[in-house]
């Protein structure tokens, strides 16, 4: 009796069209570089012309670690021929080439036997292509990972910074853009708040007797923890050795202040309400050799920056170049000139400094302004303003008379000082 294997029928029968195996041997890598790890599928196609078992595929299936791929295949003799080969990556990414394997013994790298599919294998019928639509939850695990993740909230824009609402999802901040976010989302002028202040080595008030347990400090703690007691040296633990209520210290009998004892206290008090300085305008100018007043460096306060209450400082160098020939310069707050000079020729330096106490519609000024060989001159004033508008500080100079000396703007600075309601 003969019996026929014929799995191995079948591989003879595609052998008898395809012509001597090669071998691919390459390194296999992500988009980013990286190692390819996974599996990759390999599928041999051939149209019904090309001679062979009548089309039928052939399917190598393989694992790829570290990106090493070897594998052996029968060369495609038929020009259709075409091997689809599908990277299946362990984190589901899948890519797929088209590969044509030469005739010959050799060893081959992917870039050799790389082709584009041929067009009877290119072509897809649109009745072929069927649309299959899935739910969320029937993908498993998908729910848990999609939770996860941050979505977006009823407010989401941009550009704008990122917060985190009541509900979790992220929101686009509101306020100005000029404002600064604070930790719970919200928005505000930036600097505002109250500013913690920083006690050390205070003694408390109090007779150091051996019977007086009442002691009381300047301010209130800002956390009641922030507050370290040292009774010569030695540190004293809250509850144990004293309470603390508002400002007072209670010793418990066992821990009272000896006489000569030194007690101090070490804390933090947020009771300092100020806000604090603000540069808005800290840069040099140029320079010029115009006989007309020439802007040299101005300074833009936005609209409604300054406030009610808010003082300005306004201080500024300038250098001349030469011996020859006088110069002049002026600084202006709007349309308004707050400092003005005209330096003889000798002098080499001159500088000037102007506060602008903000009232409203109005402010009122004051400046200085001296030099190298320049005596010492003040003014005051008022000036318009309109807080809801941009004001410009602008910076001027020029020569007196036509010259190859120059006069230059060597430094500005625009510092604000917003309006608090407390000591600072």
């Amino acid at each position: 009796m003969c019996v026929v294997d014929v799995s191995r029928l079948a591989l003879l029968l595609v052998a008898a069209s395809l012509s001597s195996a090669g071998v691919i041997e390459d390194a296999v890598t992500n988009s980013d570089g990286t190692a390819f790890r996974g599996w990759v599928a390999i599928q041999l196609s051939c149209p019904a012309a090309c001679p062979g078992p009548e089309g039928e595929p052939r399917l190598w299936s393989l694992p790829v670690v570290q990106g090493a791929l070897r594998v052996s295949l029968p060369a495609t003799s038929c020009e259709d021929c075409r091997y689809s080969v599908t990277y299946l990556a362990f984190d589901g990414a899948q890519r797929t080439e088209s590969w044509a394997v030469p005739a010959g013994d050799r060893v081959l790298r992917i870039r050799d036997v790389l082709r584009e599919p041929p067009p009877s294998l290119r072509a897809i019928s649109p009745q072929s292509v069927r649309s299959i639509t899935t739910q969320i939850p029937e993908v498993n695990g998908l729910p848990e990972e999609l939770d996860l993740r941050a979505r977006k909230g009823p407010s989401y824009q941009g550009p704008r910074a990122a917060i985190i609402n009541a509900a979790g999802e992220v929101d686009a901040a509101g306020g100005d853009p000029e404002n600064c976010i604070r930790v719970d989302g919200t928005s505000g002028p930036c600097g505002s708040g109250a500013l913690a202040s920083f006690i050390d080595g205070e003694v408390p008030a109090g007779t150091m007797n051996g019977v007086n347990a009442a002691f009381t400090i300047a301010k209130s703690p800002d956390p009641s923890s922030s507050l370290k007691v040292f009774r010569n040296g030695v540190l004293q633990k809250q509850t144990a050795d004293y309470t603390i209520t508002g400002t007072s210290i209670q010793f418990v009998p066992a821990s009272i202040p000896q006489t000569g004892d030194l007690v101090q206290a070490f804390y933090r008090s947020a009771t300092a309400s100020g806000l604090p300085p603000q540069v808005l305008c800290n840069a040099a100018g140029s320079v010029t050799s115009a006989t007309a007043l020439s802007s040299l460096g101005t300074c833009v306060l936005p609209a409604n920056l300054l406030q009610p209450g808010d003082r300005v400082d306004i201080l500024v160098e300038y250098s001349h170049e030469g011996a020859a020939i006088d110069f002049a310069f002026e600084v202006r707050w709007g349309s308004t000139v707050v400092a003005a000079r005209t330096a003889g020729a000798a002098n080499t330096s001159v500088l000037a400094q102007s506060h602008q106490f903000v009232a409203g519609g109005t402010s009122r000024w004051s400046s200085q302004s001296w030099g190298a060989g320049l005596p010492f001159t003040a003014a005051a004033g008022t000036a318009a303003n309109d807080l809801a508008s941009p004001i410009t500080i602008d910076f001027l100079g020029q020569l007196t008379s036509v010259t190859q000396e120059t006069i230059t703007l060597r430094h500005f600075s625009v510092i604000r000082y917003p309006a608090a309601a407390g000591p600072v």
